[in-house]
């Protein structure tokens, strides 16, 4: 009896849960879809998750849920609502681009990488978390 006693107590210290952040813009629902999954599963596993959600398509905002309680929603950059209507008429150009050129793919996808790039650098600076 003892000796499962002290085994309880040596293994108590690797079944702690661990306080993890989830960063999930909220832009393409599949994007959502899957980080949810993540975050889901990761608060069903006894972790305690904080979902990081800066907003960049807001007609995604009411289109999810989870079961992570802890949600933190951040505004738009006032650059990423600018970029957004520039990004809007690429990305329905995207998926209609000539597949022999992956290169034109690569070329206008590097708008996206400036656009979350913007979005990220503002989050950092956000100091009311």
């Amino acid at each position: 009896m003892n000796l499962q006693l002290l085994f309880i107590f040596f293994f108590f210290k690797y079944v702690t849960s661990y306080k993890i952040l989830v960063y999930s813009n909220l832009y393409g629902h599949s994007h959502i879809k899957v980080l949810n999954s993540v975050a889901d599963l990761l608060t069903d596993a006894g972790h305690d998750v904080t979902l990081f959600r800066p907003i960049i398509e807001s007609t995604q905002l009411n289109k999810s849920s989870v079961k992570t309680k802890k949600v933190i929603y951040i505004q738009p950059d006032e650059k990423v609502v600018e970029k957004m209507g520039q990004i809007d008429k690429f990305s329905g150009y995207l998926w209609t681009l000539d597949s022999a050129q992956p290169s034109a793919m690569i070329a206008k996808s590097n708008a996206l990488v400036g656009f979350f790039g913007t979005q990220c650098k503002s989050r950092f600076i956000y100091l009311k978390i």
